[in-house]
């Protein structure tokens, strides 16, 4: 696949010895030629036809046979490519060799990956791409996991991207040669340049959808051209839509003879993007930017700063009409081979976000486009060529996520019953909730995938405490919060604790020190009251006797529901009694004709409780 693979790294090891017969080397020499013209499933082909006949392959040619499998994706036969060169401790490039440890990935090879990656942090100390664990990185950077939802495939078509009135464009890859195909709205799909011989893949529209920028080969009426006789490298050219068709195409002069461009995309600025392996890159392929002038051309090529292009590869990219740009990287943390990246054009200060799954896996996944919520990723995860719609169930947010960790105090005051913590955003929706349970002393950590940077709320209720709002500001200065809440029960203690409950009040009969309740009142009341920090229990006379006996009575009253809080396994110590004879009447029956309820409501015992 021309747009997959850099073919300097392919052309620097094509080397065939001159030993073979002549029938072998017709074999091998129109290999080199569809390599040079990036054809590598035709060059394959002449490659195996070779070996059928007889030829052996050396170490040499057995990395370019292994380079060939793995840029069509076809991991298994590349890794038995790979060990004819790289068992036998020879040293390439450090591409080749995260080639080869990424194959033996996919392949299931993990403990034999993993070697590969320590012998080239050893050969190549300086190459970032062995200097960290892929896994654990794109673990911490997989910010939108489950927000793509995969709902179609389209089978050997890939860079799908729709122009502006609608219609679908991308290139088929299916054939000799890769040719942009188009299919309208209310139409049959058909190729934009039927006669071509040359490859072509990579498309882009102006916002009015009267100009495409295309990437194709050097060609000539209409048929593949080499340079030198040598390659033919990717070009972009310029097309302008006269009536239903498209004009003669212009090529760019960010283009050249010497290297190639691909992949073109247009900012929202004007400015083009596009990838290239000319010199002076950080790479095997690079990202670069040409602003548009006031004459409507482009200006000289700028290299994007490291922060985007890696040792590695860097391709297939995307601007949304956000100025986001979306682009592959085999370079940044990710899941293997090719991952799909963002990053904000519009932010000096931004971050390159991997898309997570179901957008990336460990095989190659590149061409990402979008509309709207919907839109196209192109990948070999199915070892072939294909393009997978996909629907969001949200707009992208480029942010990143981030910890909470809250700690809740003063957790006693609940009584028991759960506390509903919830995190709600700045429109007042819910974005997450988790209840803490009994006696637990902390909600834990929070940590979502779903929850950019930003203001949220943090809002606690529960049946006995006093409801709690916590603003939360989260920012890059401050991706890691942690936040201590102290828990205000609902009720006075200087009250008593039933009638705050909702029971009814414990009273007693003239002259009588117990009282008939249920002992699963009792049961209730000292469950709730376990977590208290202290508990008085007053008890209550009428005026009737004398003050003396009335106030032993009221100690009796109160020792008596003592007692049965303490069959229930309330701790004797909390527990306090205070007699408060008739000094506290609730109805002063001295001057005022009692009720015999009004009465009972002196014969009392109130619990207080300081939580």
């Amino acid at each position: 696949m021309h747009t997959f693979l850099n073919k300097s790294t392919l052309l620097c090891i094509l080397f065939f010895t001159l030993t073979t017969s002549h029938a072998q080397k017709r074999y091998i020499q129109k290999a080199e030629v569809a390599t040079k013209a990036g054809n590598y499933q035709q060059a394959l082909y002449w490659m195996q036809q070779g070996i059928a006949q007889g030829y052996v392959l050396n170490e040499r040619e057995s990395l370019t046979m292994g380079e060939l499998y793995y840029s069509l994706g076809q991991y298994t036969p590349a890794v038995k490519a790979y060990e004819g060169f790289f068992s036998r401790d020879k040293k390439d490039t450090p591409s080749t060799l995260w080639h080869y440890a990424h194959a033996l990935k996919v392949t299931g090879a993990s403990q034999a990956a993993d070697q590969v990656l320590l012998q080239g942090r050893a050969w190549y100390p300086n190459d970032s791409r062995f200097m960290r664990d892929s896994v654990i990185a794109s673990q911490e950077r997989s910010y939108f996991d489950h927000v793509h939802q995969l709902k179609d495939t389209l089978q050997g078509l890939i860079q799908l991207i729709q122009e502006p009135n609608g219609d679908l464009y991308g290139t088929d890859v299916s054939g000799a040669y890769d040719q942009l195909w188009t299919k309208p709205k209310s139409g049959s799909p058909s190729l934009v340049f039927e006669e071509a011989k040359y490859n072509q893949g990579g498309v882009t529209f102006s916002s009015d959808g009267t100009t495409a920028y295309v990437a194709m080969n050097v060609h000539q009426k209409n048929k593949l051209k080499l340079i030198n006789n040598s390659y033919s490298p990717l070009q972009i050219f310029k097309y302008s839509r006269q009536g239903g068709s498209w004009s003669p195409g212009e090529r760019l002069s960010i283009s050249s003879d010497l290297y190639s461009t691909s992949s073109p995309a247009l900012g929202s600025d004007g400015a083009l993007y596009f990838v290239s392996d000319q010199p002076g890159g950080v790479g095997q392929t690079d990202i670069y930017k040409a602003a548009l002038s006031a004459d409507g051309r482009f200006g000289k090529a700028e290299l994007l700063d490291k922060k985007i292009n890696t040792e590695g590869r860097e391709s297939h990219v995307f601007v949304d009409q956000n100025n986001v740009l979306y682009f592959s990287s085999d370079g940044h943390p990710g899941l293997g081979g090719l991952d799909v990246f963002a990053i904000d054009l519009n932010d000096p200060s931004a971050e390159v976000y991997h898309l997570g799954t179901p957008i990336n896996t460990p095989f190659d996944d590149f061409g990402y486009t979008s509309s709207g919520l919907s839109g196209y990723v192109s990948s070999n995860r199915s070892l072939t060529l294909a393009s997978y719609m996909f629907e969001m169930d949200k707009p992208l947010v480029l942010q990143s996520n981030f910890t909470l960790e809250i700690g809740i105090t003063n957790h006693a005051v609940a009584l028991g019953e759960p506390v509903i913590a919830r995190l709600m955003d700045q429109q007042g929706a819910i974005v997450w909730t988790q209840e803490v349970t009994h006696k637990e002393i902390s909600v834990g950590q929070l940590k979502s995938a779903e929850l950019p940077m930003g203001t949220y709320v943090l809002n606690l209720q529960g049946v006995h405490i006093q409801e709690m709002n916590v603003s939360i500001e989260a920012s890059k200065q401050e991706p890691n919060l942690s936040v201590s809440v102290e828990l205000n029960g609902k009720y006075n203690s200087q009250e008593d604790i039933l009638s705050q409950w909702g029971y009814p009040m414990l009273t007693f009969d003239f002259d009588q020190h117990k009282t008939d309740v249920d002992s699963v009142v009792f049961e209730i009341l000292a469950r709730r009251l376990s977590d208290a920090k202290s508990i008085v229990i007053e008890g209550h006379s009428d005026q009737k006797g004398k003050e003396k006996y009335n106030q032993k009575l009221s100690e009796k009253r109160a020792e008596f529901i003592r007692d049965q809080l303490l069959k229930f396994g309330l701790v004797a110590s909390k527990l306090k009694i205070v007699g408060k004879g008739e000094r506290e009447l609730m109805v002063n029956c001295r001057f005022e004709q009692c009720t015999k309820q009004e009465e009972q409501k002196n014969r009392r015992v109130m619990i207080k409780a300081q939580f």
